[in-house]
């Protein structure tokens, strides 16, 4: 379902001069999910080495409103989830990471939008599928990719956290 307002909204990959803002949104986040306790995130992940690498391998994806970013997503090339003992499709993938959306956004289908988005970047790209893990304790991401149609593969155990592997045929 697409909502008439995310049309004035604007998605690119990210710039160098974008990194304070996700850093920032990144901060904003994690404050906001440890108030709910709907997260994992902490001060050893996701860091500004994270941003700083995304952006310089061109993975960082933002999304813009108002002069500001309100939303970022990394697609990563390297498939780290091989080895996690989920039975993936055999199909030329690449890897969600770090989707977060601006918390006084959070609920308007900002991040139904920035997925969808950045699965049509995908494509474009010559992937074929796309493949993330959600945390077990964020139910509003489980909610978010299960109403999306993604396919729950299982769970795995990762850094001592509980996810869920999900995939999406492009």
């Amino acid at each position: 379902m697409e909502h008439g307002f995310l049309k004035d909204f604007t998605f690119e990959r990210a710039h160098r001069a974008d990194a304070d803002a996700i850093e920032a949104l990144y901060c904003a986040v994690k404050a906001h999910g440890r108030e709910s306790g709907g997260t994992d995130w902490n001060d050893e992940y996701p860091t500004r080495a994270f941003i700083d690498d995304d952006i310089e391998n061109g993975a960082a994806f933002v999304l813009r409103h108002g002069g500001g970013i309100v939303a970022a997503v990394s697609m990563l090339e390297e498939d780290d989830l091989d080895d996690c003992g989920v039975a993936w499709t055999q199909k030329r993938s690449c890897v969600i990471a770090r989707l977060c959306v601006e918390p006084k956004l959070q609920g308007k289908h900002i991040g139904e939008h920035m997925m969808r988005l950045l699965s049509l970047e995908a494509r474009r790209e010559g992937y074929e599928a796309t493949r993330h893990l959600a945390s077990a304790a964020n139910p509003k991401s489980l909610r978010l990719y299960d109403r999306m149609g993604y396919k729950r593969l299982g769970m795995v155990r990762l850094y001592d956290i509980d996810f869920y592997a999900y995939e999406m045929l492009l």
